[in-house]
């Protein structure tokens, strides 16, 4: 999971802000102990954005599993919604009365990157903070790719008449999805 973790975070840091903020704090930190907040803050300080990556880390690294995000079309929107992933039916059932409590409730910060059927070379990216999100969508959109490039840690479940134009447009160009 850190490595995930980790390849998740280089891809909405950028990788540049990564490496300074690694060096920086392997640097700040080489004589003496740090703590997981002392990383975050570094990686914070050394970002544009307005991120806390301190709060958005906590959700992937103070609770158990990773998000399935699913993704229905309701009319010029796709709702997107999370989910703590399990395997099977069977663990869902026998997981949920075992399943520790966690301050999250199993929801996460998920930097959701996505391409339409329409627009494939513009890769978006919406921010799940702990919640659903809607993209709107044009009509003539078929379907939305998730998790472009599998950056995010994170399973994505499509609704069955997404899943059907997916397969129809890889059976006529089998490249669609690549990079």
């Amino acid at each position: 999971k850190g490595a995930a973790i980790l390849h998740m975070l280089a891809k909405f840091l950028q990788l540049d802000t990564l490496q300074n903020g690694l060096n920086e704090y392997l640097t700040t930190f080489k004589y003496s102990n740090a703590d997981t907040k002392d990383l975050w803050n570094v990686f914070s300080k050394h970002t544009n954005q307005s991120l806390e990556v301190k709060v958005i880390m906590d959700t992937w690294t103070n609770q158990m599993g990773f998000p399935l995000v699913t993704l229905v079309r309701e009319e010029d929107e796709i709702l997107a919604t999370q989910d703590r992933f399990l395997l099977t039916t069977e663990s869902i059932n026998s997981s949920v009365r075992s399943m520790p409590k966690s301050k999250f409730d199993y929801k996460w910060f998920v930097p959701l990157t996505y391409f339409t059927s329409k627009y494939p070379e513009e890769v978006h990216t919406v921010w799940m903070n702990m919640s659903d999100v809607r993209i709107e969508v044009d009509s003539d959109v078929k379907w939305i790719k998730a998790n472009i490039n599998q950056s995010g840690f994170y399973r994505v479940m499509y609704d069955e008449t997404m899943w059907t134009n997916i397969i129809a447009d890889l059976r006529s160009n089998h490249t669609i999805f690549n990079p």
